[in-house]
């Protein structure tokens, strides 16, 4: 709809110009600029200004409308709610601090999470099979020669960790509840795709 608008001022523009150019002289360079012997009239340049501020403000409504639907959309498209990021960290920062016990020293890439980086570790692996990047080791994908974006979101030694560490569900419930059902260490993702319309069987 912009386009078509921009269109349209940009024929009204090319009209008005060839009437002005018979009513006042215009001399042309060698380059194809025009130079005109007479100031442009007040009322063209009152309407170049309402056309201007027309369009910037078409730009403005368009841009703030998507960002308002990518906002809503971004997790949408990974099948992963707020509230599901909520759950997933609960339960991997529930391994972390057991896994934490396993070392002497502390390293600054083993504390715990949060939902922000959960959605950037789930944007990487999105990101990763977007670029078809699945042959790649974790090595080549953080080299310097590998996409700047993995680089960019968080250290290796942090993806790695955080990979490693990434639970669905509480491990202390894990077997009580693997009795019943098989799928308890995953269960907590099927529970949320009906949400998005897609069926599954227990």
């Amino acid at each position: 709809m912009e386009d078509n608008i921009l269109d349209d001022i940009r024929k009204e523009d090319e009209v008005s110009a060839e009437t002005e150019d018979t009513q006042r002289k215009i001399l042309y360079g060698k380059n194809g600029h025009r130079l005109a012997t007479s100031p442009l009239a007040e009322k063209r340049i009152k309407n170049a200004q309402e056309k201007y501020s027309f369009t910037r403000r078409i730009s403005q409504e368009n841009y703030h409308l998507h960002k308002s639907r990518n906002k809503q959309t971004k997790n949408e498209i990974l099948f992963i709610t707020d509230e599901l990021v909520k759950k997933i960290t609960i339960c991997t920062n529930q391994e972390i601090n057991r896994q934490k016990m396993k070392y002497k020293t502390q390293q600054f890439y083993r504390k715990p999470t949060n939902a922000t980086q959960l959605q950037a570790l789930f944007g990487i692996l999105y990101l990763s099979g977007v670029l078809k990047d699945a042959h790649l080791t974790i090595k080549d994908m953080w080299s310097r020669l590998g996409p700047p974006q993995f680089r960019g979101t968080m250290s290796k030694n942090r993806f790695e960790f955080l990979n490693n560490c990434l639970r669905f569900d509480q491990k202390t419930t894990r077997q009580e509840k693997r009795i019943a059902d098989k799928f308890a260490a995953i269960r907590l993702l099927p529970l949320q795709l009906p949400s998005f319309g897609i069926r599954h069987n227990r």
